[in-house]
């Protein structure tokens, strides 16, 4: 058994740390209809080589320090495995509506929070996104946040 906090405790920029997953979750409501389920999981990792993402796909590079995952999975119908590599490109879209910024700016938000994001597909079907967030970034705004508790489980259903 693992000694756990009571809380996650990540210091980050809230407004960044904010916009990072608002966007995530903005594509996988889009994604999913009217009928989806969202789940988001927090857990404690020290460092991101030691993580088995149920994604497919890395686009960060590795970082070593001790941190959280926030995994974020949808039932909607996944990510063309074409078009993974561009998921995070700014202007690419799959949607006639969007303008290619969203998941671009939370790739780039992670990195300055001092974090990385990949994105996949699960295996049951649907796309998931992994966020790792050093627990001490080596520079810090003035704002701070502490995000959920350990091992922290959320569902979201669309009715």
């Amino acid at each position: 058994d693992a000694d756990m906090p009571d809380l996650v405790k990540v210091r980050a920029n809230e407004v960044l740390l904010s916009r990072c997953l608002l966007n995530i979750v903005k594509n996988a409501f889009e994604a999913m209809g009217a009928n989806g389920q969202l789940k988001i999981r927090i857990e404690p990792k020290l460092t991101d080589l030691d993580y088995e993402p149920s994604s497919q796909i890395s686009l960060g590079d590795p970082i070593l320090d001790d941190g959280w995952y926030v995994e974020i999975s949808d039932t909607g119908p996944g990510i063309e495995q074409s078009k993974l590599d561009r998921i995070f490109d700014p202007f690419f879209t799959t949607k006639s509506t969007g303008t290619g910024l969203g998941l671009s700016l939370s790739y780039d938000l992670a990195e300055q929070l001092g974090g990385s994001l990949s994105a996949g597909n699960r295996e049951g079907g649907g796309a998931c996104f992994s966020l790792w967030l050093p627990s001490n970034p080596p520079m810090m705004g003035a704002e701070e946040s502490c995000v959920a508790s350990p091992r922290a489980q959320g569902v979201a259903n669309m009715a």
